[in-house]
């Protein structure tokens, strides 16, 4: 965390994903659905999580430059524009800087995998979600939440994201009980995909800043698990592949036909198997294939 001074009230910002609180999510969710500059991001969210109000002062600057009446509950400040560009330097943390033909490019990334949205209301429903870093889903659950989510970075359209979310959110177990011995630690009911579109529908009626929160936080977690795992993926978000993969299916398909040394018999064992488990067993493969190369290159 960040301490801001303003005369003598200090007052704090995260400096990282994981220390944004719920209701500060919710802000970076909502100004990333509008048109803003980085600076212009940086400085509303800024303001937002410091829960600041900002007026201009007619007429008024010191030394040529505008001044700005800050509110903070009952205090009030006169700022000038660089002082008010100081406050929001800290949420540099929220871009990354990409190197393009036109030189550094910012761009909105969200590295969180803190669960701040463990549950949804819509419709007179409620349906639950995965834990940090879905950290409780199985194989089988990622690869459907991916290929509805490489179908939306595709198509941009809302009814892929909603099958993404109903594949992750779904309704509480029937035999829910955090206090039995034999529970699994997911209070959802199990993934069915004959399911999923009918729930989608129902969660198409959802809020746009809750959807591209739990979008941006599905981002998040693949981040974690992309840096985490670093030998299952090829310098992004997505696993290596033999050759150029262009379909996500295809690409955890033929991961998973080499965890099951090409065994049909064993696929479905696989895709019932935990995520994390799944992405562990993998990364450890490549880097005894690696081991493997380097001594027989000695």
């Amino acid at each position: 965390m960040k301490t801001i001074t303003i005369n003598s009230e200090k007052l704090s910002l995260p400096t990282k994903w994981n220390e944004l609180t719920p209701g500060q999510f919710r802000h970076i969710a909502m100004l990333s659905l509008q048109q803003l500059t980085p600076t212009e991001f940086k400085l509303k969210a800024a303001l937002l999580l410091l829960g600041i109000t900002v007026e201009p002062v007619p007429e008024n600057n010191l030394k040529g430059e505008s001044c700005y009446y800050v509110r903070h509950e009952k205090n009030t400040y006169l700022l000038s524009t660089y002082q008010l560009m100081a406050i929001a330097e800290p949420m540099k943390f929220l871009f990354d800087i990409v190197e393009t033909a036109e030189g550094h490019n910012y761009q909105l990334h969200c590295k969180l995998f803190r669960q701040l949205i463990p549950e949804i209301e819509v419709a007179g429903h409620t349906f639950y979600g995965p834990d940090d870093a879905l950290t409780n889903i199985l194989f089988k659950e990622y690869v459907r939440a991916e290929t509805y989510f490489a179908e939306f970075l595709s198509k941009k359209d809302k009814a892929s994201a909603d099958r993404l979310i109903a594949t992750m959110y779904r309704p509480q177990a029937k035999y829910y009980n955090p206090a039995d011995v034999n529970f699994s630690g997911d209070r959802r009911e199990p993934i069915n995909d004959f399911l999923i579109e009918n729930r989608a529908k129902v969660i198409s009626k959802l809020d746009d800043v809750t959807r591209q929160a739990i979008l941006m936080w599905y981002e998040g977690c693949k981040h974690f698990l992309s840096t985490k795992y670093a030998r299952v993926f090829d310098g992004g978000d997505e696993p290596k592949g033999s050759g150029k993969q262009t379909d996500i299916f295809e690409n955890y398909m033929r991961l998973l036909a080499t965890l099951s040394n090409n065994d049909a018999t064993r696929t479905d064992d696989w895709l019932n198997t935990n995520l994390h488990m799944v992405m562990l067993t993998m990364d450890n493969m490549r880097e005894q294939q690696a081991a493997m190369e380097k001594q027989l290159k000695k």
